[in-house]
């Protein structure tokens, strides 16, 4: 299957919210039958099409109800400068305003990558609305009051897993990656959809995990062979929307995340009183899979489902149909 660039049956619409004032572009198609919606949060560096595929080819033939929102910061949503407005609090309420405009009142929430930080906030402060949880690639953070300490976390990986999982994280929050980035997209593209080594040694050097390698990689403008399920068309979309948008306002997701002060005035958590799922790649040597355990250990996802899949960081994309079908074989199971 290859991927889609395309909205589909997917309607687009505009809000400006009221409690910040900010504009969101987001896709939308109602449910049948009595279905669940879905509110579907892409990451970093992606935008509402991620979610394009398994919305037209799954979700919604299957009757379910889907938002997918531009997230702040991505295409046809607002670009504030500031990394303090990327604050997972306000855009949960930014979220809320959303699917109430939409005339739901509850939505099941999943969320790729820096997605699912913020599918977790929508849970943590708006868990009203909240029946489902659903992350994918990032395993469950507990809310903590503690300010946030990369060189803690890469400490701590380097002890479990034999190297520094967030190397990268450093240089994405500093002030000259928007520029490199922006100079050299099309690197980029091809370096986040390249084909997944899944018998890789990260022990012996990768590109997120060593400091200053994805800025020397994109530098030399090296266009690694892209998985076979990329499309021309999804490649030009990509870029486009990067290339109009630029890349500062994707990066404030990092800057915040270093510079927070912690999660304060959460409603929920740190046990997660609804059905999660967790999806992991075995490839994804950034994201590992394994960071999902300590919380099922601990007994904070008390209704968990885990399913690791073969792929790297964007297997959703690559291999969307053994995506689709885990999360619908997920969303069948729930009684939301």
């Amino acid at each position: 299957m290859t991927i889609k660039s395309e909205p589909g049956k997917l309607e687009q619409k505009q809000i400006k919210t009221s409690a910040r004032g900010y504009t969101y572009g987001y896709y939308t198609s109602p449910a049948q039958d009595g279905k669940p919606t879905l509110l579907l949060l892409h990451g970093w560096p992606d935008d509402s099409s991620l979610w394009y595929t398994i919305a037209n080819d799954a979700l919604i033939p299957n009757g379910y109800g889907v938002i997918v929102p531009d997230c702040l910061g991505y295409s046809l949503s607002d670009k504030p400068d500031d990394y303090k407005e990327y604050d997972s609090k306000a855009m949960a309420t930014d979220f809320a305003e959303i699917i109430k405009t939409e005339g739901i009142d509850k939505v099941i929430v999943i969320g790729h990558d820096w997605g699912s930080g913020l599918a977790q906030g929508f849970y943590f402060f708006q868990p009203e609305h909240c029946s489902a949880l659903g992350m994918c690639n990032v395993a469950y953070i507990p809310p903590s009051t503690q300010k946030r300490d990369i060189v803690a976390m890469n400490d701590q990986f380097e002890k479990i897993y034999g190297y520094r999982c967030f190397n990268y994280m450093s240089w994405f929050a500093s002030d000259e990656s928007d520029a490199i980035c922006d100079a050299h997209v099309e690197s980029l593209f091809h370096l986040c959809h390249a084909k997944v080594d899944e018998n890789q040694d990260p022990t012996k050097g990768n590109l997120f995990t060593t400091p200053d390698g994805i800025k020397k990689f994109i530098q030399a403008d090296i266009k690694p062979e892209t998985h076979p399920s990329i499309t021309p068309q999804f490649k030009k979309h990509w870029i486009e929307k990067l290339t109009e948008g630029g890349f500062h306002a994707p990066f404030n997701y990092y800057r915040n995340f270093i510079n927070s002060q912690g999660t304060h005035d959460n409603k929920a958590g740190p046990k997660v009183d609804v059905p999660t799922l967790f999806v992991g790649y075995s490839g994804d040597l950034v994201c590992r899979a394994e960071n999902i355990q300590p919380s099922i250990q601990a007994g904070l996802l008390p209704n968990h489902t885990n399913t690791i899949l073969s792929g790297g960081h964007w297997g959703l994309l690559h291999e969307s149909d053994a995506f689709n079908e885990a999360v619908l074989k997920w969303l069948k199971s729930l009684n939301v």
